[in-house]
C-alpha cells in the first residue's frame, strides 16, 4: 500500500486514472466527522460496510462466480487498508482508496478536505469527488501586516508557508528627531520638532519594503502555479500586493482584515469562504467562455454528445463536469463512449447497458489526454448544457 500526501496529489491522480481491470476497479472515500468520533462504531464506518456487502450482492447476483469470488477474496486482502481509511486516529478528514481486483494494485490518499463517504466498482477508478475537492491548482493566501507579509500555497484543506518578508520600516534611536528648522526671513533658525519629516520617513521606507514584498510575491505565484488568490490586510498596504498579482494574472481577491496574529489553520478557516467564492467565480466565468465560443463556431463543445465526439478526437483542453447532474451513456464493448440511446456499433438492434459512472469515464479519458478536469456543483448555466462542456485546443 502506497498512502501519499496532499502536495503530491497531481502525481497520484496521475496513477490513480491509469489504474483499469476487467474485474474492476474498488474505489472507496471516507468522510471523517470529528464530532461523531467518540462513537462505537462511527457512521462513515458502518456506511462503508454497507455499500461493500452491496457491491458483493450485486457481483453475487449479476457476475460471474468467479468474479465474485475475487472480489470477495480482494475484499478481505485490503482489510488492513480499509481499517485505515476508516481509523478517525489517523491523519487527514479524508481518506481515499483505489484498488484492482485482478492485478492487486492499491494506491492511498488523505486530505484535509473531508470527502463523502461511498464505495463503488467500475472498470474505470471513481475519480468525480476527488476532482470536485480540488482546486485544480495551488492557490495562493496573503496577509500582509504592518511589520511582515506571509505568502501562503492552500490545496486540498492544507495549508503551506511559502515564505515571510519583513515591511517593518527602519526606526531610529529615538522616536522623535530634532533639527534645525528651514530658513525663514521672519524668524531666526531655532530647533523645531522634526515629527512629521521623521514619520513621512518610516511611511515612504514601509512602502518600499510593501513594493519589494509584493514583486518576491508575485515570483512565488509564478512558480508556484496561481491562478487565484486572496490578499488579506489594510487596503493601504494589501492593495500593493494585489496589484502585482493581478499583473501576473492571478485573479485577486482582497479581504479588508487584519489576520497578521493568526496561525496557519486559523488564516486558512478565515479565508476558506473568499476562497470558495473565488474559485466558483472562476469556475464559472470558464463555463461562459466555452458557451460563448460553442455558440459563436469557436473553439467550445457543450452537450454531451458534442463533448464525447471531441474527446474521441483527443481535442478537449479544460472539461467541466457538474456533479449534480448524471450523464445518460453508455460504454461499448471496445471502449467508446456513446450518449443514450445511442444502440453498439454493428448492432443495430443492441442496445448497451447505461453506463451509472459515465462522468468517470468523461473525467479520466480526458485526463489521460493532458486536459484539465473541473468538477462543479449544481450550476445552472451549465444544467443547461446536459452538465458537460469543454473548452477545445483547435
Amino acid at each position: 500500500m502506497t498512502t501519499v500526501a496532499a502536495t503530491d496529489f497531481d502525481a497520484f491522480l496521475s496513477d490513480v486514472v491509469r489504474l483499469h481491470d476487467d474485474i474492476g476497479v474498488l474505489s472507496v472515500y471516507v468522510g471523517i466527522d470529528p464530532s461523531a468520533e467518540a462513537a462505537a462504531k462511527p457512521p462513515w464506518e458502518i456506511a462503508l460496510e454497507g455499500d461493500l456487502h452491496a457491491l458483493r450482492a450485486k457481483l453475487r447476483v449479476e457476475g460471474r462466480h468467479d468474479q465474485w469470488a475475487a472480489f470477495d477474496e480482494r475484499v478481505r486482502e485490503l482489510a488492513p487498508a480499509l481499517r485505515w481509511v476508516v481509523d478517525a486516529t489517523e491523519h487527514g478528514r479524508g481518506r481515499a482508496l483505489f484498488a484492482t481486483i485482478g492485478s492487486g494494485e492499491i494506491h492511498t490518499i488523505a486530505l484535509q478536505t473531508r470527502l463523502p463517504t461511498s464505495a463503488t466498482l467500475s472498470r474505470v477508478p471513481h475519480v468525480l469527488p476527488l476532482l470536485a475537492a480540488d482546486e485544480g491548482h495551488p492557490v495562493g493566501m496573503v496577509v500582509v501586516g504592518r511589520n511582515v507579509v506571509r505568502a501562503l500555497d492552500a490545496r486540498l484543506g492544507s495549508v503551506t508557508k511559502l515564505g515571510a518578508f519583513d515591511v517593518e520600516p527602519v526606526v531610529f534611536d529615538g522616536a522623535e528627531r530634532k533639527g534645525p528648522a528651514a530658513s525663514n526671513p521672519l524668524r531666526g533658525q531655532q530647533v523645531v520638532a522634526q515629527r512629521d519629516r521623521y514619520e513621512h520617513h518610516v511611511e515612504a521606507e514601509h512602502r518600499r519594503r510593501l513594493k519589494r514584498s509584493a514583486g518576491l510575491v508575485s515570483e512565488l505565484a509564478g512558480e508556484r502555479g496561481w491562478e487565484l488568490a486572496v490578499v488579506a490586510g489594510d487596503p493601504r498596504g494589501a492593495n500593493t500586493l494585489v496589484e502585482s498579482l493581478e499583473l501576473r494574472g492571478v485573479e485577486t481577491q482582497l479581504v479588508d482584515r487584519d489576520l497578521e496574529a493568526l496561525t496557519l489553520a486559523q488564516t486558512f478557516r478565515e479565508l476558506a469562504p473568499a476562497l470558495a467564492a473565488l474559485s466558483r467565480r472562476r469556475d464559472l466565468a470558464l463555463v461562459r467562455r466555452i458557451q460563448d465560443a460553442a455558440l459563436s463556431g469557436g473553439n467550445g463543445a457543450i452537450g454531451l454528445a458534442d463533448v464525447l465526439a471531441v474527446l474521441e478526437e483527443g481535442r478537449v483542453d479544460k472539461l467541466v463536469l457538474d456533479s449534480a447532474h448524471p450523464l445518460a451513456g453508455a460504454v461499448d464493448p471496445n471502449g467508446r463512449l456513446l450518449p443514450h440511446g445511442i444502440v453498439a456499433p454493428g448492432h443495430a438492434d443492441w442496445e448497451l447497458e447505461p453506463e451509472p459512472l459515465l462522468s468517470d469515464w468523461i473525467a479520466v479519458r480526458a485526463l489521460h489526454s493532458g486536459a484539465r478536469v473541473t468538477v462543479v456543483h449544481g450550476e445552472a448555466e451549465l444544467a443547461e448544457a446536459d452538465g458537460v462542456a469543454a473548452l477545445l485546443r483547435w
